[in-house]
């Protein structure tokens, strides 16, 4: 057994060698899919460790920060396109299992697509066919048709976005959105703006933000 961990660890220290790119990420995933169950917990740590399992945009701001002597946590990272974090659109429901644990509610609406909440990290996830599709990252606000349910998600985009952010800020940040539109008839009326690989909904009378979506 000791052999072959070292075998796999060296693939993996392989890929920590090589570029931040989509690929290499990729490739992390598709390494740690061979890995037996009981060495697993190993390989996701190294994974972890080196960056090897977030997207490109959150790995770039960790290495940067690192290499100027600072603490980045990239757990609390939201990457527009892509998640939060390694958990993002793609991986395989049983991998957010694994780095997540079980979820607080599973809720399903058909066969194939399941959302899983995670209140108290103030997330929650879509599933399509067992692959995330998009990361819901929630404040702890009553709005639109969420109920409060969720902790408040402690974390923020690279360009500084957060659930306690304006509409105003999201717009010097990201420009104008693609669409825009209401929810007049929600319980609290709420406001989405919508940007590639992002969108928000803020509450329409204080302004406030609800949640964020992030995904492909």
């Amino acid at each position: 057994m000791s052999e072959t961990l070292n075998e796999r660890l060296e693939a993996l220290r392989d890929l920590a060698a090589s570029p931040v790119s989509k690929e290499r990420t990729n490739a992390a995933w598709e390494a740690l899919e061979g890995w037996p169950a009981q060495l697993r917990e190993v390989g996701l740590q190294y994974a972890r460790e080196h960056l090897l399992l977030e997207p490109p945009p959150i790995a770039q701001a960790v290495l940067a920060a690192r290499a100027h002597g600072l603490r980045l946590d990239p757990d609390t990272i939201i990457a527009p396109g892509f998640g939060v974090g390694p958990i993002q659109a793609g991986i395989k429901a049983a991998w957010v299992e694994i780095l997540l644990g079980e979820p607080d509610e599973i809720t399903s609406f058909n066969d194939s697509q399941d959302y899983w909440a995670y209140l108290s990290r103030g997330l929650t996830l879509m599933f399509k066919s067992k692959l995330l599709v998009t990361v819901f990252v929630y404040s702890d606000r009553l709005g639109g048709y969420e109920k409060g349910l969720h902790q408040a998600f402690k974390g923020a985009t690279l360009e500084g976005i957060h659930i306690d952010s304006l509409q105003k800020d999201v717009t010097a940040a990201y420009g104008e959105p693609d669409n825009v539109g209401e929810m007049p008839m929600a319980p609290i009326p709420s406001r989405w703006v919508n940007y590639k690989g992002i969108s928000f909904d803020f509450i329409v009378e204080s302004g406030a933000m609800i949640y964020m979506s992030v995904g492909t």
